[in-house]
C-alpha cells in the first residue's frame, strides 16, 4: 500500500526517500549491503516506476529489471523510466506458473493483484482502494524462467512489491535461489485480512528460511486506526551472500 504514498509524492516532485526516516532506512540499509559496483536489481511490481527512481538515486548505474503487468501502468511506467537506458520493462507478471493468469483491477491501482479482494479490505483499508473494477488477462513467468531465458548471472536485489504473492514468487526462483543467485530480498508482507489467499506471514518466513535466507530488518510499519498492524517491509539476506 506504500506505493499509493510513493505515486503521490513522485507526481508532486518530491523526493520518495523523504516520506519517512524508516523508508529511507531500508533503502541505506540494501546500499549498505551491497559492496558491489556492479548492481542488478528486479523491481516486481513496478508500478509507475516509483521505486526506479530511488534505486538510481542509490546506486551508481544499476542494471534494473522492472516487471509490472498491469497494462495501463505499464505505459506511465515506461514514459517514466525513458530516460534511464539501465532500466529495461516487461509488461509481464512473475509468480510461481509461466502463462495467462486473471488480475484484479482496482479502484486505485497501486492495489491492484492476481489475488482477489477480501470482503473485509474496506474496513481494513478504507473505501475507494481496494474495490474491484473488472478482471483482465495478464501474462505472467517465473523467476527461473526469466533468468534462464536472459542469461541473468546474479540478482543482487529482488524487491517484490506485488499485492499478496509475494510468497508465489519465490516459489517461482527455487531453481535460481538454489544456484545462489539472489542475494538480497526486499518484500512487503501484508498481516491484515486484504485479498483472498494472502500468505501469513509466518509462512513467507519459513519459505524464505528453508531456501537460505535469514531475516535482516523490518520496516514501514503501518497500523490500523484501531492500533492493529497492517503490514510491514523486510529485507532478507541468503547465507551465501557475504557483505561484511
Amino acid at each position: 500500500m506504500k506505493r499509493i504514498l510513493y505515486s503521490v509524492f513522485y507526481h508532486l516532485g518530491y523526493r520518495i526517500s523523504e516520506l519517512n526516516s524508516n523508508s529511507e532506512n531500508a533503502f541505506k540499509t540494501q546500499k549498505y549491503l551491497m559492496r558491489s559496483a556492479d548492481v542488478t536489481v528486479f523491481d516486481a511490481g513496478a508500478h509507475f516506476g516509483e521505486t526506479v527512481v530511488i534505486y538510481n538515486k542509490l546506486f551508481k548505474n544499476p542494471s534494473i529489471y522492472s516487471f509490472e503487468p498491469f497494462l495501463s501502468s505499464f505505459e506511465v511506467l515506461k514514459r517514466n523510466v525513458k530516460t534511464f537506458p539501465n532500466v529495461k520493462i516487461f509488461n509481464v507478471a512473475l509468480s510461481n506458473v509461466s502463462g495467462e493468469l486473471d488480475f484484479h483491477v482496482n479502484k486505485s491501482s497501486a492495489t491492484n493483484s492476481i489475488l482477489p479482494t477480501s470482503k473485509d479490505s474496506a474496513k481494513n483499508w478504507g473505501e475507494n482502494l481496494l474495490e474491484t473494477v473488472e478482471t483482465v488477462k495478464i501474462n505472467s513467468i517465473t523467476i527461473d524462467e526469466f533468468v534462464e531465458k536472459h542469461n541473468i548471472e546474479v540478482i543482487h536485489i529482488l524487491k517484490i512489491d506485488t499485492q499478496g504473492t509475494e510468497y508465489e514468487i519465490i516459489q517461482g526462483a527455487s531453481k535460481t535461489i538454489e544456484a545462489n543467485k539472489i542475494k538480497v530480498i526486499y518484500l512487503e508482507i501484508i498481516i491484515i485480512s486484504t485479498y483472498v489467499g494472502q500468505r501469513y506471514p509466518d509462512e513467507i518466513f519459513l519459505l524464505l528460511r528453508k531456501n537460505g535466507f535469514r531475516l535482516f530488518n523490518q520496516y514501514n510499519y503501518t497500523h490500523s486506526n484501531s492500533g492493529e498492524l497492517q503490514q510491514f517491509d523486510a529485507i532478507f539476506v541468503h547465507k551465501s551472500f557475504d557483505h561484511e
